[in-house]
């Protein structure tokens, strides 16, 4: 008997290594007949498995190149989950020779026939297509084909890159459960790079090693003329590769919710930095560096300092512009407007000019850099001490080490009396220290005129506004109807002009009732929508057969209408990074309604005043009435635009909270 269960057991563990030996081409039966994730049922896909390899080879034209294998295969158990079959891989090239390549694309979707047989359907060209992001960068995207609920997608590739100093952060978590992840990263003892791990969930790194022999050809050459002096060579050479590994299994999913910013600020990953080289008979050489070095390195750059030298291409335009103009706030201010109603953003960001300064201006064209780095060229012309100001968007991540790759934005900046104002000449709809939403990723690093750099602030202080005036009644027919007047000032203001400008009023109307549900909208005039110094106006009319019952002859109305916050953002049980609302903000409304003839008021909401924290947040809601008429003054003040993950069950309380009091009914009854 002991002899049959160490069998057994002996067989059950090879069934299991296999199961885990995942293969390419090679998807099960079991894999594809599996409903739901056995560890996450409410998951829409899955990773079964994702494997990264990479390894160094050297060639005479290419020095060292890193070529990553890629292999990753996704289980998609329903609708939900498809987008999960739409890949993007990253491409950068600095030059026609010094550029990263995908090959070896190949990929399938596979789904059991009518029969019960493993049936499957190739990626074809069709599916494949390239996207240009700047002049540097491109993205190779591709979709699998013939999706189907229940189906297993698998793909591979190969990226070759000369790019040794830029390692792709690899991703061991994802917003879906991660069955298995095997990660591998073979570099000559030439390189040295330093691993720098994030997200809450802790990960180990096998360290190995072994000696490996490279072949590769060179043609010997005269180094003074360049010219060949010989017939091609040989050579081969010995060195020991140290090796990194990580596997882990049953990684959860993170889940997104409300307010998570960046995500992948949070998730467990990995980033390998190269800290120096040394390779035989040449001194070491090192690239971790400090934040101060990096900025100077990329101000001496011919598409980032130079081209805040380049004259003789604006200086008559902005004489003419600033003939009247005084102080330096003025100056600053036509400067920036005159910019952005010059120039138009190619939708291309980046710290680096594309075309340079001066053909940007002359074709009214230019990625972020062309034109926020012209607008500072023009600040100091005025005489002002203007400054570029290097951002990482919230996309592209928080930078962890100090690294050129860090950064992907440029603003403006103009100092005076120790306060510094940003500036983005890119967003037509943008004011003075008002960034878009992407931008306000924590700090900026500036880089003065004198090779000196440090820290500022993105996140505003100050709070951005948005006020209500409602003024509404009941009809005998139970309609409630009234007139609202908005008013958005800050970042609120800027993302309403992002959402409505370009928009006739019936399309505002339609976008409000969207968001408002069945609430009928009229009358809507939208003011201010091009001036950004002034606050912007939005006023429309309503009717809505909602918000308002009669249950035996008394009615009970929600008193903030469509305004009531119905639904808590906040889900989880727990939370494991930081709750980011992008900037502090007010929200006021001041509700007035007429109580309708033949009732009075039976009974009203209680008012509260409360607080949560250190003042994070605050509730303030009164409700009184006086001579048939019903006011309502409701605020919620985010004073705080980043809390920590420890607060979390707090703001999630003191939103249903929130919720709670907004249901409460005023009721009428019937004198």
């Amino acid at each position: 008997m002991r002899i049959i269960l160490s069998f057994l057991m002996l067989f059950t563990g090879i069934n299991i290594a296999t199961a885990q030996d995942f293969k390419f081409g090679k998807v099960s039966k079991e894999e594809l007949q599996e409903k739901s994730h056995p560890l996450d049922p409410e998951a829409n896909a899955a990773v079964l498995y994702r494997e990264s390899k990479s390894s160094f080879n050297y060639t005479q034209e290419n020095g060292f190149m890193i070529t990553t294998e890629v292999f990753e295969r996704v289980k998609i158990y329903n609708k939900d989950g498809f987008d999960w079959a739409n890949k993007e891989v990253s491409v950068y090239k600095a030059s026609n020779r010094n550029k990263e390549e995908v090959t070896g694309l190949k990929g399938y979707t596979y789904f059991l026939d009518e029969n019960g047989k493993v049936d499957d359907v190739k990626l074809k060209s069709d599916g494949i297509f390239e996207e240009k992001v700047s002049k540097y960068r491109t993205v190779k995207k591709f979709t699998m084909p013939a999706l189907k609920e229940g189906c297993v997608i698998e793909y591979r590739y190969k990226v070759k890159s000369p790019f040794v100093s830029n390692i792709d952060t690899f991703m061991f978590q994802e917003t879906i459960p991660v069955n298995k992840v095997s990660f591998r990263f073979a570099a000559p003892e030439y390189f040295n790079y330093n691993p720098h791990q994030r997200g809450w969930i802790p990960f180990q790194i096998k360290k190995d090693g072994r000696q490996r022999t490279m072949n590769y050809r060179y043609t010997r050459s005269n180094l003074e003329t360049g010219s060949v002096i010989g017939n091609t060579v040989n050579q081969e050479v010995t060195f020991q590769e140290n090796i990194s590994e990580v596997e882990i299994t049953d990684m959860p999913a993170i889940k997104r919710e409300a307010y998570s910013g960046n995500l992948n600020n949070y998730t467990t990953s990995l980033k390998l930095e190269l800290a120096y080289t040394r390779f035989p008979q040449s001194p070491l050489e090192t690239y971790s560096t400090d934040w101060e070095a990096v900025s100077n390195q990329i101000y001496k750059a011919e598409s980032f300092g130079d081209q805040l030298h380049r004259t003789g291409y604006f200086e008559k335009d902005l004489d003419q512009i600033l003939a009247n103009a005084t102080g330096g706030n003025e100056k600053a201010i036509l400067i920036f407007e005159y910019v952005k109603s010059k120039m138009n953003w190619n939708k291309y960001q980046g710290i680096y000019t594309d075309e340079g300064v001066k053909s940007a201006y002359k074709d009214g064209v230019g990625n972020v850099a062309d034109i926020n780095l012209m607008l500072t060229a023009m600040f100091r012309y005025a005489g002002l001490d203007a400054n570029p100001v290097l951002v990482s968007t919230k996309s592209h991540g928080i930078p962890i080490f100090p690294t050129r790759n860090g950064f992907n934005y440029v603003l403006s900046s103009v100092e005076s009396n120790g306060t510094v104002m940003l500036f983005d000449a890119s967003d037509k709809s943008s004011e003075p220290n008002v960034l878009n939403d992407k931008l306000l990723n924590f700090q900026g690093r500036i880089i003065r005129e004198n090779g000196s750099s440090n820290w500022v602030a993105l996140v505003p202080k100050k709070p951005a506004n948005e006020a209500y005036m409602i003024s509404s009644k009941i009809s005998p027919e139970g309609l409630v109807s009234g007139s609202v007047k908005s008013q958005y000032s800050g970042n609120l203001a800027l993302d309403n002009r992002h959402r409505y400008n370009s928009l006739s009023a019936s399309e505002i109307e339609s976008e409000m009732e969207e968001d408002y549900g069945q609430v009928e909208m009229s009358e809507t005039r939208l003011e201010n929508g091009a001036d950004p110094y002034k606050p912007l106006k939005l006023d429309f009319s309503f009717e809505t057969e909602d918000y308002l019952e009669d249950i035996d002859g008394n009615l009970y109305l929600s008193p903030m209408l469509f305004f009531s916050m119905d639904e808590n953002p906040f889900k989880q049980e727990d939370r494991k990074y930081p709750i980011d609302y992008g900037y502090p903000q007010k929200e006021k409304y001041m509700i007035s309604i007429d109580v309708p003839e033949g009732y009075k008021v039976e009974s009203l909401p209680e008012s509260v005043n409360a607080v949560v924290g250190e003042r994070m947040f605050g509730f303030k809601y009164l409700c009184s009435e006086s001579n048939q008429k019903i006011q309502l003054l409701a605020e919620f003040s985010i004073n705080t635009s980043f809390i920590g993950a420890e607060n979390y069950t707090d703001i999630k309380d003191f939103y249903q909270f929130i919720i709670d009091k907004e249901k409460e009914k005023i009721v009428l009854s019937k004198i």
